[in-house]
């Protein structure tokens, strides 16, 4: 796995162009106005699961995914080729693989190791005839060793893993070890990391979590669903290697060859300091939607992965204490450059102060990013942010309008906010109707 404090550069491809190459042209949509001059999106409208996990989007699960096809259309409309397009929140990389499809360079920022390697791997192109042969070199070497026990070191690091046998069955956590010792021997990184993701997709697939409702709150099946829950982890793994193999292998085809990409490990609200004042022409992004103890909790997740992959508790710790309103700050009253958040934060602290705080060490945290985004943009480029609604203690917090207000407060001007209907999209037991997609603009 690619050390987490590095920086990662994804060279551009050296893939001639081809007919795919030209037809992904279509993409960059023209944008199409009302008779009163106002521009009509395309990214309205609901999606289906093969549109959204085209190219590498499907490659692994990740929470709180941007719909492909905003940021697709936002790339199309607001930049223009070898632009670079930042992500100061990248996740998985969908505004990365978005952008390097529309030939612009990107720079990707996040704090979670797993996020980091997901979007290295969905940017990387590789030969399917090089990783089919790695797969069943891989594939063959762990059927041959499930004939024989495990060694002392394998069990010690099976048992490494908190709960091992909470998670996951013996005889699958035995067989998941087996393919991470394969996979760790392989000698090009770029290999290396796509089997890696391929193994945290196995992994999700063959453990005891429960899927059903909302895989992202990572808790237990039920104990109807657990016996009858029978995986055959090398069966899931060939299939997983295979899909993702034929993704990997259409984005070398299909991508421009001038297009960089480049992945940091980083703290947004050090923005400046990762990559420099102005050197953004346009910032395409879905930040968290509140603290991560009561919206989506981003290293829970990605927990079993990230000790699987051979990082420890201390790691997780780390990313638990780098995300936005992690550390406990209490709200006074004091001026926060948002009518409306100071509102909600009155409402809230009648029913519960300590509440009221952790809204509040939220959108602190938050605003310093915000600051940071404003410095990283160059002069007359867009800011587009995509960011749902929620709410804390039944009370409504509009983030699309409170972001508006923020940013206007920092110097930017807000250019349109537009209303998306949200499908299926959750946190814990909160459905969010909508989403807000904010285009900001830097004078």
């Amino acid at each position: 796995m690619t050390n987490a404090a590095d920086t990662i550069d994804v060279q551009p491809s050296d893939t001639p162009e081809s007919e795919e190459t030209i037809a992904a042209e279509k993409w960059r949509r023209t944008a199409q106005t009302t008779l009163e001059g106002k521009v009509t999106w395309g990214f309205l409208r609901s999606f289906s699961v093969k549109e959204s996990h085209q190219f590498t989007h499907g490659l692994h699960i990740y929470p709180a995914k941007i719909v492909p096809q905003i940021a697709r259309e936002l790339i199309a409309k607001l930049s223009k080729p070898l632009d670079t397009v930042l992500d100061p929140f990248c996740g998985s990389g969908t505004v990365l693989v978005e952008s390097l499809m529309a030939n612009r360079n990107s720079i990707g920022i996040d704090i979670n190791t797993l996020a980091l390697l997901l979007a290295k791997v969905k940017t990387t192109p590789l030969r399917r005839d090089i990783v089919l042969g790695t797969m069943m070199s891989i594939v063959n070497r762990v059927k041959t060793r499930t004939r024989s026990p495990l060694t002392a070191e394998e069990k010690a690091s099976i048992e490494r893993i908190p709960n091992v046998y909470h998670w996951f069955k013996p005889y699958v956590a035995r067989e998941l070890e087996l393919l991470r010792t394969e996979i760790q021997q392989i000698a090009d990184q770029s290999i290396q990391d796509f089997f890696q993701v391929c193994f945290s997709a196995t992994m999700y697939n063959v453990s005891n979590i429960r899927k059903a409702d909302n895989p992202y709150f990572i808790r237990i099946l039920h104990e109807d669903e657990m016996v009858k829950h029978k995986p055959v982890v090398l069966e899931q793994f060939l299939k997983i290697v295979k899909q993702n193999s034929e993704s990997v292998k259409n984005i070398g085809r299909v991508q421009k060859r001038k297009a960089s990409v480049k992945i940091i490990n980083g703290n947004t609200r050090e923005l400046v300091s990762l990559i420099g004042k102005k050197s953004s022409d346009l910032i395409v992004t879905s930040p968290p939607y509140g603290e991560e103890k009561n919206t989506m909790d981003y290293a829970r997740f990605s927990k079993l992965a990230l000790y699987w992959l051979g990082l420890d508790g201390g790691h997780v710790k780390e990313m638990k204490n780098n995300a936005l309103g992690s550390s406990l700050r209490h709200w006074q009253e004091v001026e926060i450059g948002s009518k409306t958040l100071r509102e909600r934060l009155e409402e809230i602290t009648q029913k519960s102060q300590p509440r009221a705080d952790e809204v509040y060490s939220f959108f602190y945290d938050y605003l310093i990013c915000l600051r940071q985004m404003f410095e990283a943009c160059k002069q007359d480029s867009n800011c587009c942010i995509v960011i749902g609604d929620r709410t804390a203690n039944g009370i409504s917090i509009p983030n699309g309008k409170i972001t508006s207000e923020l940013c206007e407060n920092i110097g930017f001007t807000i250019g349109e906010c537009v209303q998306r209907k949200m499908y299926l999209r959750a946190l814990h037991s909160n459905v969010i109707a909508s989403e807000n997609i904010i285009i900001a603009r830097r004078p």
